[in-house]
């Protein structure tokens, strides 16, 4: 049974990764005529009926060939894998570490400790507090190549796009700007690790260190290392927590739902938050999915509270690091501008990045959601506990994935400066129903709320770190703006932009209203560049860190996409 579901299983990729990556040569006559879909809709009955479920490698799995090593080769083959970059804290597990190849010295050593374990090795992680002169850490000068290639027409217009806006943009953010200086001194901050990690080995009864050719280890902190216990590790995760919260006409704030996890545990994870009405919808029962794990219900609600009607909804997302906490808050429901009644959200999709995504891990999670496609469909009606269909977000990951590969390769600073990915990204992807020429329709939003660049430059002045920023921010903006109007929306980040430039309209330094936006780092609320364009309001956010995060209209990144209502929840996002 198990070869047959692998057989439909790799059938069906192939026809999904055809058919929705535009290369399959079918004509548009026979993608509307012919009966592709209906094999589709064969195949994933076969692969219901195999049963099973898809495979999922560990990092044992993917190590075992690497047992026999010793210590020393192991060791290479860290340094041979990985590029070091200077972001603070636990971000990217071993199996991410070990696939993507960019993490700090931190993460770096966690993948050296798990290679040694699994080859039998007792080893422990060690540091010390870096100090100039007695530690030291030779990172990049600048970004180096992808790994994988980008396409080239891609690359053109991205260059494209930030030669023709960049010197512009940076005149009218920076040089018009009184409090550009602060924030373009803020880029040199916070650019280095706070503690030098490495691995020490147990050998024939004493600790050996084993210490990469790039870091550069005093005698006297190699005596004084001290030995990572499991609580500090723990405290060094970067961690997201979500939260839900009503507020009610009263002004009473109910909170609704609230989980966190470790970041690294939810790279490329579904993560789908649900309202789900009762039958005369009067109240919605809130849920949480995330990955395979069980679905965290949260407090059942209705849109009268003690006598309160219910105004709006938020989600609120929460990104904690070692020194640093980020907060984000985006509407989930609100009332109609025109009608009676609520804009709620059927579904909110967050897709969640710490590293690289591989092509492995791309089709695992294709696979995933096939078998869930196959169950939602065929599974018997009766069946009790049946999974939710919870979906990945391909467009979102690869605009983190173009994201990563584009960063630092163009433009005229950015190739003078390390742009690397400081903390963990986040792309929120809302959908909800409203009336448009009193017809339903279903519209979502694409967001792209923390990129989670970082910018790093030994010998440059602040001003060519903060023009990095910006020539990133374009490609961001580009890459977001071409995702989210695949299906035929015409706004675009360049019009935006030349809007901006051209129109000579007065740039506010007032975040985009609505009620509980947020934006915040460390408890202070972001700095906005923003003016009206004929789309709507557009512009750009500078947050401390360094990042520049383009806004594109209503406030939010990406445009609102429309399609036809289908039955309510019905997937809108699924594998492209």
């Amino acid at each position: 049974m198990a070869a047959a579901s692998n057989k439909f299983l790799n059938r069906l990729i192939l026809v999904v990764l055809f058919v929705f990556t535009g290369i399959s040569g079918l004509s548009a006559d026979e993608m509307v005529r012919g009966d592709w879909p209906q094999k589709v809709l064969t195949q994933l009955e076969l692969l219901h009926q195999a049963g099973g479920a898809p495979e999922k490698k560990d990092f044992a799995e993917y190590t075992v060939v690497l047992k026999d090593h010793r210590p020393e080769q192991l060791l290479a083959l860290v340094e041979e894998r990985i590029t070091l970059r200077p972001y603070n804290g636990a971000m990217v597990g071993p199996l991410a570490a070990l696939m993507g190849g960019s993490t700090n010295s931190l993460d770096r050593a966690r993948l050296l400790s798990a290679l040694l374990t699994q080859a039998g090795f007792k080893n422990r992680i060690v540091y010390h507090q870096a100090v100039t002169g007695s530690t030291n850490i030779i990172y990049p000068t600048r970004t180096q190549a992808p790994l994988q290639p980008i396409d080239p027409e891609l690359y053109k217009t991205a260059q494209g796009e930030v030669q023709t806006l960049a010197p512009g943009l940076w005149q009218r953010l920076c040089e018009e700007d009184l409090g550009c200086s602060d924030w373009r001194n803020s880029l040199q901050k916070d650019n280095t690790e706070k503690h030098v990690y490495w691995v020490q080995v147990r050998e024939k009864d004493n600790w050996h260190n084993l210490i990469p050719n790039d870091t550069k280890l005093s005698p006297d902190v190699l005596t004084k290392a001290v030995v990572l216990k499991k609580s500090e590790a723990e405290g060094q995760q970067w961690v997201i927590a979500i939260q839900v919260t009503n507020t009610y006409s009263g002004g009473t704030t109910q909170k609704i739902l609230d989980i966190s996890r470790p970041a690294s545990e939810l790279h490329g994870q579904p993560i789908s938050y649900d309202n789900i009405p009762d039958s005369d919808f009067s109240g919605f029962q809130p849920s949480l999915a995330v990955g395979d794990e069980p679905v965290s219900k949260g407090k059942f609600f209705t849109l009268n509270f003690q006598g309160q009607t219910l105004t709006y909804q938020q989600l609120h997302i929460t990104i904690s690091g070692p020194g640093e906490s980020r907060k984000y808050s985006r509407i989930l429901a609100i009332p109609f501008p025109d009608a009676k009644g609520l804009e709620m959200v059927t579904r909110g999709g967050i897709t969640v990045s710490t590293g690289p995504f591989w092509d492995d891990l791309t089709k695992r999670l294709l696979e995933r959601d096939l078998y869930r496609l196959a169950n939602l469909l065929y599974e018997k009606p009766d069946k009790q506990n049946a999974s939710p269909l919870n979906l990945t977000s391909f467009r979102a990951i690869s605009l983190l994935k173009l994201s990563r590969q584009l960063s630092g390769q163009v433009g005229l600073a950015s190739p003078n400066v390390l742009v690397y990915q400081a903390r963990p990204a986040i792309i929120f992807i809302r959908t909800y129903p409203e009336m448009v020429n009193g017809k339903a329709a279903l519209f979502r939003s694409f967001d792209i709320i923390e990129p989670g660049h970082g910018f790093r430059c030994n010998a440059c002045i602040p001003k060519t770190t903060a023009k990095a920023a910006i020539e990133q921010s374009i490609i961001d903006g580009l890459l977001e703006d071409w995702l989210a109007s695949q299906d035929g929306e015409n706004i675009s980040s360049h019009k935006l932009g030349m809007g901006l430039l051209l129109k000579g309209t007065p740039l506010t330094s007032s975040p985009p209203g609505g009620p509980g936006w947020q934006n915040e780092t460390n408890g202070f609320p972001s700095v906005y560049r923003l003016g009206q364009t004929k789309e709507g309001l557009a512009g750009w956010r500078l947050d401390p860190g360094p990042q520049v995060v383009p806004l594109l209209p209503g406030g939010l990144g990406g445009a609102d996409l429309h399609r036809g209502l289908g039955p309510v929840g019905a997937p809108v996002d699924g594998p492209l």
